[in-house]
């Protein structure tokens, strides 16, 4: 482990990515922004200003869509100025949830139109193909364009990097020449053009089809281990055929990335950044029970302590309304705690929280219980093992306890999937201790047949989650059974569950409405969290409304 990881980290959480002019040559500049941004006003980016059917506008209605944000409009103005027959591509970055995969849509929805074309849209994960499946059929419904996962379908197919990968690979050459990526030096293979010309003109799935477009989602991933060697193939042998008299439109996108000079040149590609993104999201950090906020144009200061986060909307006001909801609970929290369960937990005559409503359920006065709420979660905390009584549980319990009583969806990323079930039930213990109940009959009901959906297909999982599920909590990693992964994003999106412990997994590619993100380490098993891995994490919150993340640091 690094000795100077604490360094590490302050590059991580203040590090602003600064690219040279001459390397990247940005379609959006900083200078020409308010130029830009007049001529915004001017231009129409209704969906019926594009090339599109009809019923896809009408379906996009459905979905609140009717036109393009600004800069969406911009991207894909510039996405159809690339020069593909000189072998071009398009690179664009833009915040998570900023709407990034609107802009490919229309220009796949277009090029279908137009030219009959296939297009294909990669994922890292099948529970993401699931859902674009779903959203993708919603959208073409009552059209003649096919939605699938099967290569020999013309239209939208959609698979991850694996699948296109090994699709190439079927149809190559074993007879490979070695070529060095321009990426991280990897060794990758492509084909020799003897092979290329005899087996993809009479290959079964691609017909005499040499011209499809191919759009790369999370293109980040290119940096990372696991799935970052199939991105590099899929690339290397695409600018390869390209070389060879094939017409592949190629599109990446990412929220995030590191190496953008290295990849514009590799990728030889036309590149469009924006920063804009629909809500903030409010940045923190937690060490030593002392908050640390982000400032807009600056780095990371003192905020408040951990027990007094919420009294604050901002440095200057107090935020009455969410005090006065944890003041207005805490009486449960002090008849329950003592159920057996903590007894040493004593009211103090300071302790009074509230008063009473007046008719326009304001209150006459409120006073703070930071210190009451701190002495319960250590109290709760040393009947268990003193041990836990530390700066790492305190946070954690508190901001897990805080959202349920905001109603605030929740995701807890943790560094392995060992700590997503320990962490998950110790919340579970907590949260079930102080017996608060925020929940409707519904929404009751609705997690009850959750657990008998999982009861029915895996009865030790069903053992384990039963109790975190009736609670509106549980966990998410890799190894879950895929049936049980989809049950369980369902009703986070649902809301019956407004609590999940997740690896990695979940910062990227899901389109979950997450309220606040919780990083409880600044490590992913031993290895240092990059910038993008972090901002993937907290760009998970924010997405219809304003979000908060938390970085927890012991």
């Amino acid at each position: 482990m690094n000795a100077n990881w604490i360094s590490n980290l302050e590059n991580v959480l203040k590090k602003k990515r600064i690219y040279k002019k001459d390397d990247i040559n940005p379609i959006k500049k900083e200078k020409k922004t308010q130029i830009v941004e007049k001529c915004f006003i001017k231009k129409d980016y209704s969906l019926y200003r594009y090339n599109i059917e009809k019923e896809i506008i009408h379906n996009y209605k459905k979905e609140n869509i009717d036109k393009l944000y600004d800069w969406q409009g911009e991207c894909l103005d510039e996405l159809k100025k690339v020069k593909w027959d000189l072998g071009e591509n398009f690179l664009f970055i833009a915040p998570t949830s900023g709407g990034k995969t609107l802009v490919t849509e229309i220009f796949a929805f277009e090029e279908i139109k137009k030219n009959s074309s296939k297009v294909f849209f990669l994922f890292p994960l099948n529970a993401l193909i699931s859902e674009k499946m779903t959203y993708f059929q919603n959208i073409c419904n009552d059209t003649n364009i096919k939605i699938s996962s099967e290569f020999q379908e013309n239209g939208i197919i959609l698979c991850t990097y694996e699948k296109m990968n090994n699709y190439f690979n079927k149809n190559l050459d074993h007879h490979p020449i070695s070529i060095e990526s321009k990426s991280n030096k990897r060794n990758v293979i492509t084909y020799s053009n003897e092979y290329l010309e005899k087996n993809y003109n009479n290959n079964t799935n691609f017909s005499d089809k040499t011209s499809f477009v191919l759009i790369i989602d999370e293109f980040h991933l290119i940096n990372e281990k696991g799935r970052g060697i199939y991105i590099e193939n899929i690339i290397s042998k695409i600018l390869y055929l390209n070389k060879n008299g094939w017409k592949i439109k190629l599109i990446c996108m990412s929220g995030t990335l590191n190496n953008l000079p290295v990849l514009k040149k590799w990728l030889n590609a036309r590149i469009y950044i924006s920063s804009y993104r629909p809500k903030e999201i409010k940045e923190h950090y937690i060490c030593n029970n002392k908050v640390y906020k982000k400032e807009k144009e600056s780095g990371f200061s003192y905020f408040c302590d951990l027990y007094d986060l919420d009294k604050y909307k901002n440095s200057n006001n107090v935020n009455i309304d969410s005090l006065f909801l944890e003041n207005v609970y805490s009486n449960s929290l002090y008849s329950t705690l003592g159920n057996g369960i903590i007894n040493n937990v004593k009211r103090d005559s300071n302790d009074m929280l509230y008063s009473s409503l007046n008719k326009n359920d304001t209150f006459n006065k409120i006073y703070s219980h930071s210190e009451s709420i701190k002495n319960i979660i250590s109290n709760f905390l040393k009947y268990r093992n003193c041990l836990l009584d530390n700066n790492l549980m305190h946070p954690l319990l508190y901001l897990a306890y805080n959202s349920l009583i905001k109603n605030l969806s929740t995701l807890i990323f943790c560094s392995t999937k060992r700590n997503c079930e320990i962490y998950i039930n110790l919340i579970n213990q907590f949260l079930s201790s102080i017996n608060f109940e925020n929940s409707n009959e519904e929404v009751k009901i609705r997690r009850q047949i959750l657990n008998e959906k999982i009861l029915k297909i895996d009865k030790y999982i069903y053992e384990k989650m039963n109790k975190l599920i009736t609670n509106g909590i549980c966990y998410y990693y890799s190894d879950i059974n895929k049936s049980i992964k989809s049950l369980l994003i369902l009703s986070y999106k649902e809301r019956s569950l407004f609590l999940l412990t997740c690896t990695s997994t979940l910062s990227v590619g899901l389109n979950l409405q997450v309220d606040r993100v919780i990083i409880t380490s600044p490590f992913i098993a031993e290895n240092m969290l990059t910038i993008t891995q972090y901002k993937q994490m907290i760009g998970r919150a924010a997405r219809l409304k304003e979000g908060d993340s938390f970085l927890l640091i012991e």
